[in-house]
């Protein structure tokens, strides 16, 4: 579910600030389409705000760059790229039997 808001937030040009966790380290990069502080790191969290309301060609660099990044995902691109890992499977298991 944390992978899905993250896309949301990019996709509508916001500069997300998330921890530092598997699967949003995927798609988030950290100072350049948003911030990753480690978790539970109040102070961090602090910081990264602060730094996006004093900071604005920053914070617009952020946006422009993640609005880029969440147009590489679709739903149709997800379920042609998994339909392909299907077929790959299917074709596989095919082949030793």
């Amino acid at each position: 579910m944390q992978f899905v808001a993250l896309m949301d937030a990019i996709a509508c040009g916001l500069a997300p600030v998330t921890t530092s966790t598997p699967g949003l380290m995927e798609v988030q990069r950290d100072r350049d389409n948003g911030i990753l502080v480690p978790p539970r790191d109040t102070l961090a969290i602090e910081n990264a705000l602060e730094r996006l309301i004093t900071d604005r060609p920053y914070l617009e660099k952020l946006r422009r760059n993640g609005y880029a990044a969440a147009q590489k995902y679709s739903w149709h691109g997800n379920a042609g790229d998994n339909l392909t890992l299907y077929e790959a499977t299917l074709s596989q298991k095919r082949g030793s039997k």
